[in-house]
């Protein structure tokens, strides 16, 4: 799996936190991009989805995580969640197959941030009833 590890400069220290997490696993091709226009910073992270979208994903982090979620939410075959809880972030990964995670560093802590970071990396999309949804918002 590739990741980009995308954040702007206030979510640097959550991104070193996930960063050095994601590299003990040994099991993920990790890309940073550090942009304070986060408008920009998350199209480019949309963009490296959209390269191979059931293959690479983004973790995405800024003051709130709606921003990127906006952004990223506008390309089709992009399944994007703004994840800021451990419920949320099993449901996107294991019922709707999410591509992107944003991630807002003025709402979450460094435990909730690994946690989810855990889940979207080390599980798998369940697929079977989930796939009608995941059909009709890429159809959109």
């Amino acid at each position: 799996m590739k990741l980009i590890l995308a954040y702007t400069k206030g979510g640097k220290e959550l991104a070193d936190s996930i960063k050095k997490y994601i590299e003990s696993l040994n099991k993920v091709e990790l890309t940073e991009l550090e942009n304070d226009d986060v408008f920009e910073l998350s199209q480019k992270a949309a963009e490296f989805v959209l390269e191979a979208p059931s293959e690479n994903r983004t973790i995405i982090i800024d003051d709130f995580g709606i921003a990127p979620f906006m952004v990223t939410a506008k390309h089709k075959n992009i399944i994007t969640s703004e994840t800021n809880d451990e419920h949320t972030a099993y449901m996107t990964r294991d019922h709707n197959n999410a591509n992107v995670v944003t991630l807002g560093y003025e709402l979450i802590g460094e435990k909730v941030a690994l946690s989810i970071t855990d889940r979207f990396i080390n599980h798998d999309y369940a697929g079977g009833r989930h796939q009608i949804r995941i059909d009709m918002l890429n159809k959109m």
